[in-house]
């Protein structure tokens, strides 16, 4: 099983130490999603892929992505780059990330609302932050752009506009969560 490192420091000699422990390859962050997949799929391409060819190995993304067209809230194409990461016999990396998206953006929104009552500036540009991004890493890239508008009101220190900007961000998530609980839905079907 190939080993990629990811850190979030891009120094110089980083990649060789990496490399030099073992591991097969190595990204930093920030990354964006093409280079993810690229990366993936260039180690799952070295193995035999005489298993994936097999008849009757069709996977069943194929047919949502034909059946499918998703709501303008969610970007298709990074949706198709997530369902091309699933493998047969392993787990499904792309119902996994639309879950944990659906868990942990409760709980952001809840720490943001919690943030702007007691006026915690700091505590509000962090967990905007972390919504922004797993936001964009599911492909709802207008709840990222609504996020980081929020962001960089929390980053002034200035929160008396948070609450409006707060309100489009609450707005947009109800559409993308729906959007993500039909795609689902049709998962589970």
């Amino acid at each position: 099983m190939p080993i990629i490192a990811l850190t979030a420091h891009a120094i110089a000699g980083d990649r060789e130490r990496c490399l030099a422990q073992d591991m097969d390859d190595y990204l930093s962050k920030p990354f964006r999603q093409p280079q993810l997949v690229s990366i993936v799929q260039r180690w799952i391409s070295r193995r035999d892929s005489s298993a994936m060819n097999a008849p009757g190995t069709t996977s069943h993304a194929t047919a949502i992505v034909s059946s499918y067209e998703s709501q303008d809230c969610l970007d298709e194409q990074i949706l198709q780059d997530l369902r091309a990461l699933r493998r047969p016999g392993r787990q499904d990396p792309y119902v996994g990330m639309l879950t944990r998206y659906l868990d942990s953006s409760r709980e952001y929104l809840a720490a943001m609302q919690q943030n702007m009552a007691a006026q915690d500036a700091t505590g509000l540009a962090q967990t905007t932050h972390s919504l922004k991004s797993s936001s964009a890493m599911v492909g709802a890239m207008t709840m990222a752009e609504r996020v980081k508008k929020l962001e960089a009101i929390a980053r002034s220190g200035n929160l008396s506009v948070a609450p409006t900007a707060f309100a489009q961000v609450e707005q947009e998530y109800h559409r993308v969560r729906r959007a993500i609980e039909g795609l689902l839905e049709k998962e589970a079907a």
